[in-house]
């Protein structure tokens, strides 16, 4: 029969090994997922694993780590990642601020107004600057 088809006697008997979660225990994990998102709901899928892994061997659930993104990616309840923001520049500085001397001139060609950045750069534990002159018609540093 599995010649018919195309399968190797090996792929279906692996196939009829797998057992996937019934719809009584993604019920239960569901649940189970949704309590704990109740108490801490930013709480990442591995923390999660480690946390109900427990009460799912207690009802008799096996479902793995990779299992459970699957099913959370699924049932769409996966937590998205935030983005790491460090802010470099403090506006709020007691310093004295220069006034934008070009901000009602039209810039109409190449070479009339260069404008000036510093960028911060973090490498492995040392800190860097970089100084960047821009033709602000062109945009080229």
């Amino acid at each position: 029969m599995c010649g018919l088809f195309g399968y190797s006697k090996q792929a279906y008997y692996k196939r009829k090994l797998e057992k996937g979660l019934t719809v009584l225990e993604r019920t239960k994990v569901k649940s189970l997922v949704l309590n704990v998102r109740h108490q801490l709901p930013k709480l990442g899928t591995r923390k999660l694993y480690h946390m109900l892994s427990p009460e799912l061997g207690y009802q008799n659930i096996k479902i793995g780590r990779d299992k459970l993104f699957d099913f959370l990616r699924e049932e769409n309840m996966l937590i998205s990642k935030r983005k790491k923001y460090r802010k470099t520049t403090n506006l709020k500085h007691w310093l004295r601020k220069h006034p934008n001397l070009i901000k009602h001139l039209d810039i109409n060609r190449p070479e009339q107004v260069w404008v000036a950045d510093i960028t911060y750069l973090k490498v492995k534990c040392s800190h860097y600057y970089i100084h960047l002159l821009t033709d602000a018609y062109s945009k080229r540093i």
